[in-house]
């Protein structure tokens, strides 16, 4: 049950990204929150911390979301590059609107008191909100919905090959960095009545499977970065990501291995893949490029402003 509302939370906020105008007027009257001015004439962000409801101007929004986001040792210019996507998804949920319920947003924020637990300077994350002054990421006149992830196999995903939807700006490029991260292959390994348990859970059909064995595995087909796109478990077919959410795997970049009663899942990565590596984009701050060269390169003919 708990799977069923994760997935179901998943296609909603999916749902509000893709469709923002008609997210916001959905939300707007589940939860009573009215178009209203900001004093600062700033996006305000309405955040629940513990059973307090606070309002945030968006540079204070930011500040926690990329705190949350990213290590407090990351270069200063991946900080920059995080606090542009962080607005600009802001911008492009808001639509024409000037506030935001912190949960539709469906990122973690950290308050103060936990950045600096975590290790963060209040002057570090202060600079790179300031520096980057506003700036936004657009295709041609529009913004975009800046997708981002953790780590990739070493190259990263075309949103239409996961997603069904063209994004010109969200197209595969190569993140080599990538395969330098300390954690760049786990494994996951289940038994096989593990296995059965878990997908029988989420799908009815599959309960008169005892237990899976490796006969009944079988990779159908991968996409053009090496992620598995389609799988085929006793009979069943599931997209890669699908099964990467129901297995708990950190990236659907995997191979599979059946030994005895043993199914191991040796992955590549963490995360969907499509947009910006963070592990690439810290790597490149590292080498010297900027926020701006950083941005540019994961986000396809795009344009900060």
């Amino acid at each position: 049950m708990g799977r069923r509302r994760l997935r179901l939370r998943g296609i909603l906020l999916l749902f509000l990204f893709l469709i923002p105008s008609v997210g916001t007027v959905i939300y707007q009257k589940e939860y009573g929150f009215e178009t209203e001015e900001s004093p600062s004439g700033q996006i305000a962000v309405h955040i629940y911390n513990g059973q307090q409801e606070e309002r945030l101007s968006l540079d204070d929004y930011l500040k926690g979301v990329i705190a949350a986001q990213l290590p407090a040792d990351a270069a200063d210019e991946m900080v920059k590059a995080m606090a542009v996507v962080d607005r600009t998804y802001a911008a492009y949920v808001a639509g024409d609107r000037m506030t935001l319920d912190g949960q539709w947003l469906g990122q973690t924020w950290l308050s103060a008191k936990e950045r600096q637990k975590k290790g963060w300077l209040e002057e570090k994350l202060d600079q790179a909100v300031s520096d980057t002054n506003d700036c936004k990421i657009y295709s041609g006149e529009d913004l975009i919905l800046p997708l981002y992830f953790r780590l990739s196999n070493g190259r990263t995903r075309s949103f239409e090959e996961v997603w069904g939807r063209e994004a010109a700006w969200l197209v595969p490029v190569d993140s080599l960095w990538d395969k330098n991260a300390p954690d760049y292959v786990q494994t996951v390994t289940y038994s096989g009545k593990q296995l059965a348990n878990i997908l029988s859970d989420s799908d009815p059909s599959a309960s008169e499977w005892k237990q899976i064995t490796p006969s009944m595995i079988q990779i159908v087909g991968k996409d053009d970065s090496g992620y598995v796109r389609q799988i085929q478990i006793g009979g069943q077919t599931y997209e890669g990501e699908a099964l990467r959410y129901l297995l708990e795997l950190p990236s659907s970049c995997f191979d599979v291995l059946a030994e005895n009663d043993r199914i191991t899942f040796t992955c590549y990565g963490e995360g969907h893949g499509v947009g910006l590596s963070l592990y690439g984009g810290n790597a490149m701050a590292l080498e010297g490029k900027d926020y701006t060269e950083i941005l540019s390169y994961y986000f396809t003919g795009t344009e900060i402003r």
